[in-house]
């Protein structure tokens, strides 16, 4: 029998997209909701379109993520074990249809929207703490997106950092021309990993998906490796 390596994967490559162990693989499917193709006492192949099916028709599928988890599976998907995610649970996330991330990822962060003063936004963005998000992100990890200089600079701040704002002059708080979006951080230990100050690569793939344009989407799917 000859079998097709696209069409077929291990035990061990459907947990990891699935997001569960390779033991529940088997439960699953020997209850019989995925096709697997047993090639001897000890060798299981599953087969990639179930999986594929039972990632976008997964109870829950669509829905949002807590904060937590949806930072577990963007780091993860960029590269990045996080000290509270469990990789197991969330490593086979990001693989759910792009469709359904503006969703799936919202709880990322709270967004605020502001007018900010030119000068006054150069610093903010140099403001230790503050990680550079969507387009400029996107493009510094090799999208190549033309950001036209009146469109919104996306940042992702602290809580304490939001509050600090709060009490400065020279900014509007949700004007009808933002060109600042605050994108506020859960309270999570986040050590040093947004110290560099850009996003990782597959955050900056769920800003653009927000965007909800087609040339977003395309640059977001090519960050990720994915047309859909």
């Amino acid at each position: 029998m000859v079998v097709a390596r696209s069409e077929w994967m291990t035990v061990a490559d459907a947990a990891a997209q699935l997001g569960v162990t390779p033991d529940r693989v088997r439960e699953i499917a020997a209850a019989g909701r995925l096709e697997v193709l047993r090639l001897g006492p000890r060798s299981t192949l599953v087969s990639a379109e179930s999986v594929a099916r039972r990632l976008a028709g997964a109870p829950g599928a669509g829905r949002p993520l807590s904060a937590q988890g949806a930072w577990s599976a963007l780091l993860l998907a960029s590269g990045t074990t996080p000290p509270w995610a469990v990789p197991t649970r969330y490593r086979g996330v990001p693989r759910r249809p792009l469709r359904e991330w503006p969703k799936l990822m919202s709880r990322r962060s709270r967004v605020r929207r502001v007018r900010v003063l030119g000068a006054l936004r150069d610093r903010l963005v140099e403001q230790p703490g503050v990680a550079l998000g969507g387009a400029a992100a996107a493009n510094h990890h090799g999208a190549g997106l033309v950001v036209a200089g009146d469109d919104p600079v996306e940042l992702y701040l602290p809580p304490e950092a939001e509050a600090e704002l709060r009490g400065r002059r020279g900014i509007g708080w949700d004007p009808v021309d933002p060109n600042v979006v605050l994108r506020v951080l859960p309270p999570l230990p986040w050590g040093g990993l947004l110290a560099d100050g850009v996003v990782p690569k597959a955050v900056a793939a769920a800003d653009l998906l927000d965007l909800g344009d087609d040339r977003s989407r395309r640059a977001a799917g090519e960050l990720l490796g994915r047309d859909r």
